[in-house]
């Protein structure tokens, strides 16, 4: 019996629901590996680009997983739905997703787990939010991006470079409150 991201999503969605554990990732946009079972992980963080054009995220993660990017006009009005239009408009609007399960740092086993290509404006703060499921066994989650000069960071570093990429890199786990 697999979990699913959408139960996930509606448990972390709810008032009052704190994780289980959060983490502020010092190195990059990537879960410690093997922290839980029968539970889901998500990482939070604020992506400054370096240079202005088109930038194409990738996911990995054992075992499904999403990741979704607004920028802050988006996220005011995410903030006007309800729970359950959270949830189901959360969904809908992932960039990448992981249908199965990869290995720690597999990036292209599916298709899906490459985004489209997204325009970002440089120096503009844009929120990344990963969600991943784990039923047993390993479990890991972490995010890439190719850049428009096509030089990949895998996965995205806090600092590289003496540019900050990421800003408030938060990652937690907990169960889901549905099986």
């Amino acid at each position: 019996n697999k979990l699913q991201v959408k139960p996930f999503i509606k448990n972390l969605l709810q008032p009052g629901v704190p994780p289980d554990a959060d983490l502020v990732m010092t190195t990059g946009f990537e879960m410690p590996n093997n922290v839980c079972n029968e539970c889901g992980s998500e990482m939070t963080a604020w992506f400054t680009p370096k240079h202005t054009g088109y930038h194409t995220f990738h996911i990995e993660a054992d075992d499904n997983a999403a990741l979704w990017i607004e920028d802050a006009f988006e996220l005011m009005l995410w903030d006007t739905l309800d729970t359950e239009d959270r949830m189901d408009n959360h969904h809908a609007r992932a960039v990448a997703t992981v249908p199965g399960w990869t290995s720690s740092r597999q990036w292209s086993k599916y298709s899906e787990q490459e985004s489209r290509p997204i325009a970002l404006t440089a120096g503009k703060q844009y929120a990344l939010k990963a969600i991943a499921t784990e039923t047993g066994g390993g479990d890991n989650l972490a995010v890439g991006v190719t850049l428009p000069s096509g030089d990949s960071l895998a996965p995205i570093p806090v600092e590289f470079e003496g540019h900050t990429w990421l800003h408030t890199v938060i990652s937690g786990s907990g169960r889901t409150t549905e099986s």
